[in-house]
């Protein structure tokens, strides 16, 4: 799945990232229908990021639970000499295979760039968000663009030079919304990229802990 996932998120990554360099685009959300579908995007990612951080969180803390309660079905080891215990020797090197399943998955699940996805969403919220006029903003406010403040018949080389002003930055909000994309993907390229390798790594772990515990039993029997 995590294979699948990294080929679809690397090629998305690479798309954005030519389109990025190649195309100049200018876009602007004059009407109503625009500036609901950017503010259900902004709102849309913005629980995308919630959910992803949750949705790590609650893996993490299931294979913590199955971690401490495969250790509590260990039975205890004795010491010939109570005078000197030795330490018991980690079930995660010396155990079934079950309990490298779970220590390494553990040790992995902190490696991954899971907060730098995260962030990379909610900044790609926050750029979206620099699109919607004020008073989409603002809830119940009733803001005016700028130029709509000025009196078009007292300064109307204010009014040009106002509306100048906006459409470049708007430009200049486009460039920064494409950037954004485009660290989103790249994030999620590297997060799958990464579970993908940790899964590999993981599955290697196990095989090697079957193959060493099956010649330990057979030595000891």
């Amino acid at each position: 799945m995590w294979e699948v996932m990294h080929d679809c998120h690397k090629t998305q990554f690479l798309i954005i990232s030519s389109t990025h360099k190649s195309i100049h685009t200018k876009i602007s959300l004059q009407s109503d229908s625009h500036r609901q579908i950017a503010v259900y995007l902004e709102s849309e990612l913005n629980t995308l990021s919630s959910s992803f951080t949750k949705w790590i969180g609650a893996q993490k803390t299931y294979v913590q639970s199955l971690n401490m309660w495969l250790s509590k079905c260990a039975p205890p080891q004795q010491s010939v000499n109570k005078r000197k215990r030795r330490p018991q020797p980690s079930l995660k090197d010396f155990g079934p295979p079950i309990y490298v399943a779970c220590g390494v998955w553990l040790e992995k699940l902190d490696t991954l760039p899971t907060k730098e996805v995260a962030d990379s969403i909610k900044d790609l919220a926050a750029e979206i968000g620099h699109f919607l006029p004020r008073q989409e903003k603002v809830k119940g406010g009733h803001h005016s663009m700028p130029w709509q403040r000025v009196n078009t018949s007292d300064d109307p080389v204010g009014v040009n030079l106002l509306q100048e002003e906006v459409l470049e930055d708007r430009n200049a909000n486009f460039d920064r919304l494409k950037s954004r994309l485009e660290g989103f993907l790249g994030q999620l390229s590297n997060f799958s990229g990464s579970s993908f390798e940790m899964f590999k790594d993981l599955q290697k772990a196990i095989e090697d802990r079957k193959i060493r515990y099956a010649r330990t039993h057979s030595k000891s029997s």
